[in-house]
């Protein structure tokens, strides 16, 4: 918990393993078996999406250039930067700042489905269904994401992903074989992308335990999410989802939404 609370408070830090084992009082390798057990990743892994999310922020809410964005979080090189940033939110920091500034969220109704980026046959539907702990923590007027990532972290694109608008049933095709984990993230409806960085209301998460394995085109379920605030231990949101909801409702590509006249 110190540790962590060190690296949030300052997230362009460049804190080294031993580092943050002093911080922590134990063992490099003792503080990383409890660190990966604790948050269900590597503490470099977290610091490294935590920058991310400081860079995502800074794109949306400054003028500053990409370069002295990749300056200020840590980078060096502008190349690794841009690949890791586009590798863990899911779009390139360019793309993410112009559509900030010209892309609207269109509102939809019912459910949006974005199917797996991954041709494998045979394909499987997993089944489950997502409600909040307090109803009264749901943001007003949702956008629910859940989605199927090959890492224990919401960063990147998922594997496949569901849009839907209130509690209850969710289902997401087509999944190929593997092995995934299931997250859920609720957030609040804004058309104005902008606002998801200056918004204050912070969003509902939810962990599908333990992995989902889909064989031979079979998922093991049903799954029940239960969507709660964020713990200190929780990684960040770093993948852009309503920017990737926009991307792709604006392309038309994979898709399948119901729009509002």
């Amino acid at each position: 918990m110190r540790v962590i609370r060190r690296l949030r408070a300052d997230p362009c830090a460049l804190f080294s393993l031993d580092t943050m084992a002093e911080v922590a009082a134990l063992s490099p390798s003792h503080f990383s078996r409890v660190f990966r057990r604790t948050t269900g990743i590597a503490p470099g892994a977290f610091q490294a999406a935590l920058r991310m999310e400081a860079a995502k922020h800074l794109l949306l809410t400054t003028e500053l250039s990409i370069t002295d964005i990749c300056f200020a979080v840590g980078y060096i090189s502008l190349g690794t930067f841009t690949s890791r940033f586009t590798r863990l939110v899911g779009l390139p920091p360019s793309t993410l700042r112009r559509m900030a500034m010209e892309t609207p969220l269109p509102r939809f109704r019912a459910k949006w489905d974005a199917g797996s980026a991954v041709s494998a046959l045979p394909v499987a539907t997993l089944r489950g269904t997502v409600r909040a702990a307090f109803l009264a923590h749901l943001p007003p007027d949702p956008l629910i994401f859940v989605g199927l990532f090959p890492q224990p972290l919401p960063q990147g694109r998922p594997i496949a992903l569901t849009v839907v608008t209130s509690q209850g049933p969710f289902s997401i095709t087509p999944i190929p074989d593997g092995r995934y984990y299931l997250l859920a993230a609720a957030l609040p409806y804004f058309e104005d992308l902008r606002r998801y960085a200056t918004t204050t209301l912070e969003p509902l998460v939810a962990t599908g335990n333990p992995p989902v394995r889909v064989r031979e085109g079979v998922v093991r379920g049903p799954h029940a999410l239960e969507l709660r605030r964020p713990l200190l231990t929780d990684p960040p949101l770093v993948a852009a989802l309503p920017f990737m909801l926009a991307h792709s409702l604006a392309a038309s590509t994979h898709t399948r939404y119901e729009a509002l006249a």
